[in-house]
């Protein structure tokens, strides 16, 4: 399994995701290439324990409000990667992040993604 290359620049990632193997597999991949991985099964985390994050990548099908999630990082200047089992055009716009991952995704799409999602902080 490879990792991850932005540049030099390690990132600070939040991944939320209720399946507990897709977000074992994310933070894998992603600490393979020095960055810090903070995860949650739930979208509805208090935003209190939610630190300042360079990127966050969210599952719009799990449990809590994926939507408001997603606002709350744009809102903070976050680039977001949804991840969901639907095409991004059967997708509202509204809920769209700067990418959409199709699960399931391979590696080289994941590592895509984080690349396109970096470059727009």
């Amino acid at each position: 399994m490879g990792g991850i290359e932005v540049g030099s620049k390690s990132l600070s990632v939040a991944v939320f995701d209720d399946q507990a193997a897709i977000r074992d597999v994310i933070k894998r991949i992603l600490e393979l290439s020095g960055h810090t991985v903070w995860e949650s099964e739930r979208a509805d985390v208090s935003r209190s324990h939610l630190k300042p994050f360079d990127l966050a990548i969210i599952d719009l099908e799990m449990p809590g409000n994926s939507n408001d999630l997603a606002q709350y990082f744009k809102e903070k200047g976050v680039p977001v990667i949804r991840c969901s089992s639907y095409e991004a055009c059967d997708i509202p716009e509204e809920a769209r992040g700067v990418c959409h991952l199709r699960k399931p995704f391979r590696l080289e799409e994941l590592n895509a993604a984080v690349k396109a999602a970096a470059g727009k902080r």
